[in-house]
C-alpha cells in the first residue's frame, strides 16, 4: 500500500466517524467534514488523477457558491451572509466523498451502518431525556390549575421536549432501513433491524414533529406502492392508527387543522401573507442566511414560532435569500439529486444479487433523499447547520447514480 492509498483510506475513517457523529454532535460533525474536506485537498496533491470525480451535482453546487458570493459583493447584508459562508466549504464534500467511494466502493456499507447506529444512540439517549425533562416540566406547572387548562399544560410540556434536528435524523434512518428490512433475509439479522427500528420509531414520535411523520408516511407509502408491498400498506395504517390511540399523538394531529386557519397565524400566514409582498420588495433576496425576524413583521404581526427568521420552507426560504434566480438554481440543483437517484435506482439491476433484490443502496438513497427533501417543504432543514451537512452527504452519494464508471460492487454494497 502506498503513501496515497494509506491517505484514502484513513479519509474513509475519517467520514465513517463523521457519519456516526452526524446524529450526535455538531462539534464532531464540524470537526469530521473539515477534516475529511482536509484529506481529500492532500489527495488532490499525492494522487490527482483519482482524487477529482466531477459530477453535474458539484456544477450545480459550484453555480450556487457563485451567486452567494454575487450577493455578497452587491448585497444589502453581506456582513451578515459572510459570516456564514464558511459553511460553504461543505459542498466539496460532493467530489470528496465520490472519490473516496470510487477507489473503496465498501465505504457506502461502513457509512450507512455507522449513520444507523449513530441514529440508534440519539434515540436511546432521548428516550431517556424526553420522559425526565417533560416530568419536570410538569412538575413545575402552577398549582391550583383547572382540569382543562392542566391537560393543555401537560401536552404541551411534552411537545416542549422535542426539536426540529433530531426527528430528521430518525426520518433519514427509517427511510433508509425500509429496503433493508425487505432485502435481508437472515432471521437473526432480522430481528435486530426491528429492535432498531422500533428503537428510532419510538423516539422518532416523541419529537411530536408532524412534517417529519408526514415525510416518512409518504415515502412509506410511496415505497410500498412502487414494490408492490401491499402487507407493508396494512401494516403502516396499523401503526397509524395505534399510534392515534395515544392523546397526545392524537391532538397534535388534529391540530394540523387550525394550521389552516387564516386567524391562526404561523407557516399558513408567512407562505400565504408573506412570501409574495416579501419577494415583491426583495426579488433578488437580502443575501444568503441572512433573513430576520424583523423582515416579517411589515407582513404579518401574528409569527408564533421560537425560530422566526425563516420561511419555514425551503423553496421560500432560498427565493427570500437569493431571489428568484436563486429559487431556480437551486431547484435545477436538487431536480439534478433526483435524476442521479433514479438513474442510480434504474441501473441497480446490473448488479442484481443471488438474493433477487440487486442493490438495495439506490433505493435507500432515494427514499432517504426524498424524506429530507419533503420535509423541507415545512422546515428550512437546508439551513441547519447539522441537516445540511446530510444533505451534503446524500447529494454526494448521489453520485453512484451518475458515474459511467464500473459501479458493481458500490452499487451493491448494502447488500454486502
Amino acid at each position: 500500500m502506498n503513501k496515497a492509498d494509506s491517505i484514502w483510506r484513513i479519509n474513509g475513517w475519517v467520514l465513517t466517524l463523521l457519519c456516526l457523529c452526524l446524529p450526535i454532535s455538531i462539534v464532531l460533525i464540524q470537526f469530521f467534514a473539515y477534516l475529511g474536506v482536509l484529506i481529500w485537498l492532500a489527495c488532490c496533491v499525492l494522487d490527482r488523477r483519482r482524487a477529482f470525480v466531477w459530477t453535474p451535482l458539484f456544477t450545480w453546487a459550484l453555480i450556487f457558491v457563485l451567486l452567494v458570493g454575487v450577493g455578497i459583493l452587491t448585497g444589502e447584508r453581506a456582513e451578515r451572509s459572510l459570516g456564514k459562508a464558511h459553511r460553504l466549504l461543505l459542498l466539496l464534500l460532493l467530489v470528496a466523498v465520490p472519490a473516496t467511494l470510487s477507489i473503496r466502493p465498501e465505504w457506502m456499507k461502513t457509512w450507512f451502518v455507522a449513520f444507523v447506529v449513530g441514529a440508534s444512540g440519539l434515540a436511546l439517549y432521548d428516550l431517556v431525556r424526553i420522559p425526565l425533562e417533560w416530568r419536570a416540566a410538569v412538575a413545575a406547572l402552577p398549582a391550583g390549575m383547572e382540569a382543562g387548562a392542566h391537560r393543555e399544560a401537560v401536552a404541551l410540556a411534552l411537545y416542549d421536549q422535542g426539536n426540529m434536528r433530531d426527528p430528521q435524523f430518525y426520518l433519514v434512518a427509517l427511510c433508509m432501513l425500509l429496503p433493508v428490512w425487505f432485502a435481508v433475509k437472515n432471521r437473526r439479522v432480522r430481528w435486530i433491524l426491528l429492535g432498531v427500528v422500533v428503537l428510532i420509531g419510538v423516539s422518532f414520535l416523541l419529537h411530536y414533529k408532524r412534517g417529519a411523520w408526514l415525510a416518512f408516511g409518504v415515502v412509506a407509502g410511496g415505497y410500498a406502492v412502487g414494490t408492490r408491498k401491499w402487507k407493508m400498506i396494512i401494516v403502516l395504517v396499523a401503526v397509524a392508527a395505534a399510534a392515534l390511540l395515544v392523546p397526545t399523538i392524537r391532538l397534535r394531529v388534529v391540530g394540523l387543522l387550525a394550521l389552516f386557519d387564516p386567524n391562526h397565524g404561523g407557516r399558513w400566514e408567512l407562505w400565504t401573507v408573506a412570501f409574495l409582498p416579501f419577494m415583491g420588495e426583495h426579488p433578488w433576496g437580502v443575501g444568503y442566511l441572512a433573513v430576520k425576524h424583523e423582515d416579517f413583521l411589515a407582513y404579518t404581526s401574528d409569527i408564533s414560532f421560537t425560530v422566526k427568521n425563516h420561511f419555514h420552507n425551503n423553496g421560500c426560504q432560498i427565493a427570500a435569500e437569493m431571489g428568484w434566480i436563486g429559487l431556480s438554481v437551486w431547484l435545477a440543483w436538487m431536480a439534478s439529486v433526483f435524476t442521479c437517484l433514479i438513474r442510480a435506482l434504474r441501473r441497480r439491476g446490473e448488479s442484481e444479487g443471488d438474493d433477487g433484490y440487486g442493490s438495495i443502496a439506490p433505493v435507500c438513497l432515494l427514499c432517504a433523499f426524498t424524506g429530507l427533501f419533503l420535509n423541507g417543504m415545512v422546515e428550512y432543514n437546508f439551513g441547519d447547520n447539522e441537516i445540511y451537512t446530510m444533505y451534503c452527504i446524500l447529494m454526494a452519494l448521489a453520485w453512484t447514480g451518475w458515474s459511467n464508471r464500473p459501479t458493481d460492487s458500490s452499487s451493491s454494497a448494502l447488500n454486502g
